[in-house]
């Protein structure tokens, strides 16, 4: 049962030109759920993170929580239910407040029936529960990035009750095995508070590890969205395929040259650009898609890669679905 809906969140910056961050977007976060959101760096992944969080307002579109939109919400009323864990600990933690009193504080807004005098003690347990072992009396400048870590999450999913945990890249930056032991603390909360997670990276091996689906963005799009094993065994448009032969190689598949993609890096190509300076007609992906370039396709069928990229069912998959025609007739 999905949790949050997403319908058509548009959100547009202006500049030179204006330029749709993110674009389009629809999708659904099932209850107790990770639905793992990923693509390359500069992509949209973000700034869809903060609208979700009623941080950041869309220019178009809605989200749906509980039957309420998240837009309609005060900033208190969606950190009741969303919490995110912030790409970068260090400015998400208060410098000037020591450990213990960064979560205390969270405690004093989510959980006010707690007495102050036991606060202490409580924010304590807490941050023995996700294996921090420093001393609370330490700031944030004091920890390493794996503390740090442990900390955002103490205060994100222990506090309160939310219902939803949005992680913005929560182990970059992060030695290997420190990476796998926060992902692992992540699921066993996530099942002990029967919460949902938006697991966002730009790095595929950690999005299918804790991930039950996942979501492929490119240039502020979903281009193709499906449950975990059939994005990883089964992946149909063509940036997808490229993001997972990048996967890291182990053993005889390491011998393998990694294939970088071909064509140039736009926010569209010059025939997108609209009169009013907006960017938005057509496949974002066609700059640089083998398929495009094939020369044994058909002109009228290529045709329709300059019309639109929603997203398309697969066959009779109720959840896999690719935003590429040329996918579907190869199909």
């Amino acid at each position: 049962m999905p949790l949050m809906i997403v319908k058509g969140i548009k959100k547009q910056f202006s500049g030179t030109r204006k330029v749709n961050a993110v674009n389009m977007v629809s999708l659904s976060i099932e209850t107790g759920q990770t639905l793992g959101l990923v693509g390359e760096s500069g992509c949209g992944k973000t700034t869809l993170a903060r609208i979700l969080t009623n941080l950041e307002k869309p220019t178009a579109g809605e989200a749906i929580m509980d039957g309420d939109s998240v837009f309609s919400m005060s900033r208190r009323q969606t950190s009741e239910k969303i919490r995110m864990i912030f790409q970068s600990p260090a400015a998400a933690l208060n410098p000037q407040m020591k450990i213990v009193d960064i979560i205390k504080e969270a405690i004093g807004v989510h959980e006010k029936d707690i007495a102050r005098k036991e606060r202490t003690d409580y924010a304590k347990e807490l941050l023995r529960r996700v294996n921090y072992s420093n001393s609370v009396r330490k700031y944030p400048h004091q920890l390493s990035g794996g503390e740090k870590r442990r900390v955002a999450i103490a205060r994100a999913i222990l506090v309160g009750s939310p219902k939803l945990i949005i992680a913005d890249e929560p182990v970059s930056a992060l030695d290997v095995h420190i990476q796998i032991k926060i992902m692992d603390l992540l699921a066993t909360l996530q099942a002990e508070r029967k919460v949902a997670c938006l697991f966002i990276s730009h790095d595929l091996n950690m999005v299918e590890y804790m991930s039950h689906r996942i979501a492929v963005m490119f240039l502020g799009r979903i281009v193709e969205i499906g449950s975990r094993d059939e994005i990883i065994n089964n992946a149909l448009h063509p940036y997808t395929k490229r993001l997972l032969s990048a996967m890291l190689p182990i053993g005889e598949a390491a011998k393998r040259r990694l294939k970088a993609i071909a064509g140039y890096l736009s926010w569209a190509p010059t025939d997108d650009v609209q009169e009013d300076g907006t960017v938005d007609i057509g496949c974002c992906y066609r700059s640089r898609c083998e398929m495009y370039r094939d020369s044994s396709i058909p002109s009228h069928s290529k045709a329709e890669c300059k019309m639109g990229s929603e997203l398309h069912r697969v066959g009779q998959s109720i959840d896999h679905k690719v935003a590429c025609h040329l996918a579907l007739l190869k199909h």
